[in-house]
């Protein structure tokens, strides 16, 4: 089973590579630490936890606010925390469950 750091990396990397720009000149052009940027990617490291810095690196991915993208980006860093994803919590259906 893959760590819930992995699937946030995952899903970090493939949204750089579709915008077809390599690490290094990701987190020259967005002021990020490469070193740390690829131990995200890779899983070795959690993703920020706050808003701020996870808004930063989701703009600098190209993902626009609201979109399934960007949702999804902060889901998975929520569950990286062991925190429920903001959409499961405003289902009170789920939320029961």
């Amino acid at each position: 089973m893959q760590s819930y750091k992995k699937l946030f990396g995952e899903f970090f990397k493939k949204k750089r590579l579709e915008r077809d720009i390599s690490l290094r000149q990701f987190c020259l052009e967005n002021g990020f630490d490469a070193g740390n940027t690829s131990k995200m990617e890779r899983g070795l490291l959690a993703p920020p936890t706050s808003k701020e810095s996870l808004a930063r690196y989701a703009r600098a991915l190209g993902l626009e606010e609201g979109s399934d993208d960007w949702r999804e980006f902060y889901d998975r860093a929520a569950a990286c925390r062991g925190e429920m994803p903001v959409e499961i919590l405003r289902d009170e259906e789920l939320v029961q469950k």
